[in-house]
């Protein structure tokens, strides 16, 4: 790594909460802004008047189950068609009430059954990622220069999946597990030198933060968590730019231990928090970019997974003592 050796506590940052950061960056989350979907559901029939929906992927998908849709109706006019089921019927006129996927239900009422299996996909795939990202550890644990080449591959990786065509699903799910198992590995050297029970403990932390703020988010107003993507962002660069700042600054000979030591506090606590309001964001945009026609479950699990990944990384060094 070329930032090694600048001083002990800027490799110490950068080995861990700052090379993660660069994986965040490089996974697109530019869009943070998903189209907010819009649906007048009115008695027994469908009305969708949002542009959004006048794809016919999205009306495609929207059809399922019903016994007319015309894909080729211009944008912004009102396209009918009756629901042929009565179970469907009946969830349906919960939007009357803001229920089921209403605008003044809770995010929990958008899951439906198409979103529900949609979101079964996502998690799988995080909890496969979150299986090979352990594996890759115990290989960067065992051989450091693993860690070296986990660490830039994972970040080419990210990027690639970042561009690549959405319809290559089987190959983007296998760079996805290249990615996650090649992440793992660049944090093996962390992991060996961090006693057993600190890991635990930690692993144990990411999966209670995880629980709770994806609960929260469901919980929470429909879209509410949707307005936090400009701030989120914004964060984002300026702890990615407090990480940076803690590295270079000693090259140019600020060595303030009051200085560099808040700039790590504002990157490992900063972060923590930061990456914490991520899944909440992310647990409700993969909701609504599926309704607005954004099948890829591949995106979600990676933006997840980075989440998850840096909180895990920030447990560990606050269990340590680190400072």
């Amino acid at each position: 790594m070329a930032f090694v050796g600048v001083s002990r506590l800027s490799v110490r940052t950068f080995t861990a909460p700052t090379r993660s950061l660069f994986f965040a960056v490089a996974s697109k989350r530019s869009a943070l802004f998903p189209a907010f979907a819009s649906n007048s559901l009115v008695s027994h029939k469908i009305s969708i008047q949002d542009p959004m929906y006048t794809s016919k992927r999205s009306y495609a998908r929207l059809s399922r189950g019903r016994t007319k849709v015309d894909v080729d109706e211009p944008v912004g006019t009102r396209t009918e068609f009756p629901l042929t089921e009565k179970k469907e019927e009946d969830r349906y006129k919960e939007y009357e009430k803001g229920g089921a996927g209403g605008e003044e239900g809770s995010q929990e009422t958008a899951i439906t059954p198409d979103v529900r299996r949609h979101l079964t996909k996502v998690y799988g795939t995080l909890m496969a990622g979150a299986g090979f990202a352990a594996g890759g550890a115990i290989v960067g644990a065992m051989a450091p220069a693993v860690a070296v080449a986990g660490l830039i591959g994972s970040l080419v990786g990210v990027i690639a999946l970042a561009f690549m065509d959405r319809s290559r699903v089987t190959l983007r799910q296998n760079i996805f597990l290249g990615v996650t198992g090649l992440m793992g590995a660049s944090i093996g050297p962390l992991l060996a030198a961090t006693a057993p029970g600190v890991v635990f403990a930690a692993a144990l932390g990411s999966m209670a933060i995880f629980g709770g703020f994806t609960l929260a988010a469901l919980r929470a107003k429909r879209k509410s968590m949707l307005m936090l993507g400009g701030p989120l962002m914004g964060g984002m660069f300026f702890i990615l730019a407090a990480s940076l700042s803690s590295i270079f600054l000693p090259l140019l000979g600020v060595t303030s231990p009051a200085i560099l030591g808040a700039l790590y506090n504002i990157n490992l606590y900063g972060g923590l928090a930061l990456f914490s309001l991520f899944i909440a964001y992310d647990t409700q945009a993969m909701i609504e970019n599926y309704h607005a026609g954004d099948d890829d479950h591949v995106s979600p699990a990676l933006n997840m997974f980075l989440n998850v990944f840096n909180i895990f990384i920030r447990l560990i060094q606050i269990f340590r003592g680190d400072n």
